[in-house]
């Protein structure tokens, strides 16, 4: 007996010593990815396997809403925890103004960020892929190891000049998705098991914006896609009184033609200012307006056959 209770007692302190161990981080973004584009919420035409897996033995958020679904301010969130309008990143960052920022220049470093509360207690930090929240030239808001692109958007797929810890080189054909998957890959296999780690693989596709959709495509998976109509992708960007609003805002709108559910006296949508500027510690004005990639839009997204040429 006294043995089987010091043997409980040995098991029981093994498992509170793992309960309590800190556990390996992998963070996965994708870039300009809405859910309705992913199997796992319902598109019958994109094939997304992998991401339906994780879906299947994980979690789902069906009913999550994004305060702003625009690139850097979703970084600057998913980095601090702050809303835009608390953080102050409200638009993406307009890769031209690179030039007159400081070198070493984070829109939001005055804030306390996720990875250098990570790093303080103790574990391995990362960033590989798309980085888009200032300059790119070194590791920012508390990560060690740094893999990016010396842009803040995807110019293209399979060219890029990539930064790597304090190396700067090129990689020539080959498609910048696989690169970060496989860096993040080496990554993890030469962690070491004494100290965990946390990794953010900013994957910078599908990104679904031009240039890089611009067809025909080069990727492994584009014949998959040849006779696809694509219906479950939009038409149009917006319903008929949208466009009446911006180009007509005193004139009542059409009836019949509200998208379901909207106010059909909305408010003509506003001009935020210019884009791309940035103001105090990181603090930008604007957005794009009403053709923005936001929480919400207004108008209905109607299904359509717009011809789709992934990168």
């Amino acid at each position: 007996m006294r043995v089987l209770f010091a043997t409980l007692l040995l098991v029981a302190a093994q498992l509170a010593q793992a309960a309590t161990r800190p556990v390996n981080l992998l963070f996965i973004l994708t870039d300009n990815q809405p859910a309705s584009i992913l199997g796992a919420y319902g598109n019958p035409e994109v094939r997304t396997p992998n991401i339906d897996r994780l879906a299947d033995h994980g979690m789902r958020f069906s009913h999550a809403f994004a305060a702003n679904g625009m690139c850097s301010p979703t970084r600057a969130t998913l980095m601090t925890g702050l809303m835009p309008s608390q953080h102050g990143i409200h638009n993406w960052l307009d890769d031209s103004l690179l030039d007159q920022w400081p070198r070493d220049w984070s829109a939001v470093a005055e804030f306390r960020s996720l990875p250098l509360t990570l790093a303080n207690r103790g574990y391995q930090t990362a960033m590989i892929g798309k980085w888009h929240l200032g300059q790119p030239w070194q590791p920012a808001l508390g990560f060690q190891h740094w893999v990016t692109f010396t842009e803040g958007h995807t110019l293209d797929f399979w060219n890029n000049t990539i930064i790597e810890n304090n190396r700067t080189y090129r990689v020539e054909g080959r498609h910048s998705v696989d690169f970060f998957a496989d860096k993040a890959a080496q990554y993890i296999r030469g962690r070491s098991p004494d100290h965990p780690f946390y990794l953010q693989l900013n994957l910078n596709g599908p990104y679904l914006n031009p240039p890089t959709n611009y067809g025909p495509a080069r990727n492994r998976h584009y014949t998959e896609y040849l006779d696809s109509e694509f219906r479950s992708f939009p038409r149009v960007a917006f319903n008929a009184n949208v466009a009446h609003q911006l180009t007509d805002p005193e004139t009542p709108p059409v009836p019949g033609e509200e998208a379901p559910g909207s106010d059909r006296h909305a408010q003509r949508p506003r001009d935020h200012g210019q884009r791309g500027v940035p103001e105090h510690h990181g603090r930008r004005r604007g957005g794009r307006g009403a053709g923005g990639a936001g929480g919400e839009r207004a108008g209905r997204q109607h299904p359509g056959d717009l011809q789709f040429r992934p990168g």
